[in-house]
């Protein structure tokens, strides 16, 4: 709310003007679903000209000229210490709640009131984001966090500016924590799929190990079977030779 439009005063005050401006206003555009109107507030009461009811009589009877209310809130209520009511906003803990009215008023006469985001657009939001988060954690390999740490930083960015410049709020908390789940998910399915992989290559391994193990034992025996059957022949030559000798032994001593 701009200091100009406003001027806080005690009582209340309706202009014909006033009640045209309402009039033209549509009201629907500006309530929520529920029928709320989400206040956007000025900020400090500082910003509030005011004046006491006493002060304006004798500025009125002496210099009237010098009271230029034309385009301007009036509220006329209680200020005394003890008699007015306070209330809290998100910008002021302590805050009179007669100046809510002209909060109301100066939302709906310059229509810069907030704008609450769809059930659906917020839905699609919470959607993009967490398919962003996905895609950019699967992207990096290195430095998964960064990424989608960069993706929430642009994202509050954006909601800054439409509500700096179009009075529209984005959702913050879910959407963040969207983000940081699906990271979480992400990297927990990763490491999963690692320890998955590592299971496999050590079951191949072993198995490979084995059947190398296995191929081993089958060669030693038949290194065995050969050394066997060499020993055999070795044997038999031996016993022949020696046949053959004691033979010709026999042949030499029938010819003799």
């Amino acid at each position: 709310m701009r200091s100009d439009n406003v001027v806080g005063m005690v009582g209340t005050s309706r202009t014909s003007a006033a009640a045209k401006i309402f009039s033209d206003v549509d009201l629907n555009k500006a309530v929520n679903k529920n029928g709320f109107l989400r206040l956007n507030h000025f900020g400090s009461i500082e910003k509030i000209n005011a004046i006491g009811f006493v002060d304006l009589m004798q500025r009125f009877k002496e210099k009237p000229d010098s009271l230029d209310f034309n385009g301007k809130l009036v509220l006329i209520a209680v200020s005394a210490a003890g008699i007015a009511n306070f209330k809290s906003t998100p910008l002021n803990a302590v805050f009179p709640s007669s100046l809510v009215h002209l909060t109301v008023a100066e939302n709906i006469i310059f229509q810069n009131y907030l704008i609450d985001m769809s059930s659906y657009f917020k839905l699609l939001i919470l959607m993009l984001m967490i398919v962003g988060a996905w895609f950019l954690a699967k992207l990096t390999k290195t430095n998964v966090i960064l990424a989608p740490l960069a993706l929430i930083i642009i994202y509050w960015v954006v909601a800054m500016l439409f509500f700096s410049l179009l009075n529209v709020i984005l959702p913050l908390f879910y959407p963040t924590i969207a983000v940081i789940a699906t990271v979480s998910v992400n990297q927990i399915l990763t490491l999963k799929e690692k320890q998955r992989m590592e299971i496999s290559i050590r079951n191949m391994l072993q198995k490979q190990i084995q059947s190398k193990g296995e191929q081993l034992q089958h060669t030693k025996e038949k290194l065995n079977q050969l050394d066997v059957q060499l020993k055999q022949e070795y044997v038999s030559k031996a016993e022949i030779q020696k046949q053959a000798e004691e033979n010709k032994k026999v042949d030499a001593a029938l010819f003799s």
